[in-house]
């Protein structure tokens, strides 16, 4: 078998491996980060940790600007062709990064809002609905006679 046969076989492959992740994987992965915003929201609010959700987001996002300040320089040439071309090739790990960041920022403040929400409607719901000055009054007058049968 011809050698220059198989090297263009083992590059075929190789570069059918390569699309198969970039131009497939990597944006299934991308809607799935995305589509996981959804499934956790519908969790209980206290089954998310604030300090877990807190450092996730802020880690993620600084490695997604780490990843941009390392591809600037590497990408140059590719943004003539679009940011599509910039995605496929470069910036999936970037942009994945920065959404799974904005994604926990957002549940982390689910998480807060709800839970301020929360709190108010159990503070006003656990003070009496009659004050301590009236029912004073109301326990002076029956002792005079006054009050209810």
């Amino acid at each position: 078998m011809d050698p220059s046969r198989n090297d263009y076989l083992g590059k075929l492959f190789w570069d059918l491996v390569l699309a198969f992740h970039l131009m497939l994987l990597n944006p299934i992965f991308t809607f799935l980060i995305i589509l996981s915003a959804v499934y956790q929201a519908k969790q209980p609010i206290g089954s998310l940790s604030r300090l877990g959700l807190a450092i996730q987001a802020v880690l993620f996002l600084f490695v997604a600007v780490s990843w941009v300040l390392r591809l600037l320089f590497s990408s140059a040439k590719i943004w003539q062709y679009g940011f599509v071309a910039w995605y496929v090739h470069l910036g999936w790990a970037p942009v994945d990064n920065a959404i799974f960041a904005l994604v926990q920022a957002a549940l982390l403040a689910r998480s807060v809002y709800f839970d301020r929400r929360e709190k108010a409607v159990v503070e006003g719901e656990q003070e009496p609905l009659v004050s301590s000055d009236v029912m004073e009054q109301e326990r002076s007058l029956s002792s005079c006679g006054y009050g209810s049968t």
